[in-house]
């Protein structure tokens, strides 16, 4: 869970989950990622890559305000991985940045399959 400090009107947290799905679901959105996959290598269900958008991503919170993201993606197989992961790492850093504030320190990418999108 990401905490920032106490403001006078109190303090937010937000739920690893929540920062998951962000990351997820940025993801997603760049051409080329087929799906989340869970960590261990199974896929997760294109039908339910959008309902359950954390699965697939790991957060690590670095300090109140810095976190380390680790995503585990099929890709596609007609993908240059080097760009992919450049656009992938950029708009997951991006999307929990300009929603949640918080500081996205990296972006671990792992492929864990490949596959038709």
């Amino acid at each position: 869970m990401s905490q920032w400090p106490a403001t006078r009107a109190g303090s937010v947290r937000v739920a690893s989950e929540v920062v998951g799905s962000i990351a997820a679901l940025a993801a997603l959105d760049v051409e080329g990622v087929a799906a989340m996959c869970a960590p261990q290598g199974p896929r997760v269900g294109r039908l339910l890559r959008r309902q359950h958008g954390h699965l697939g991503v790991r957060v690590t919170t670095l300090d109140h305000s810095s976190l380390r993201l680790d995503l585990h993606l099929a890709i596609v197989p007609t993908v240059r991985l080097p760009e992919l992961v450049e656009r992938v790492q950029a708009a997951v850093a991006d999307s929990v940045n300009r929603m949640l504030g918080l500081r996205v320190a990296a972006v671990d990418v792992h492929v864990a399959d490949v596959q038709l999108p």
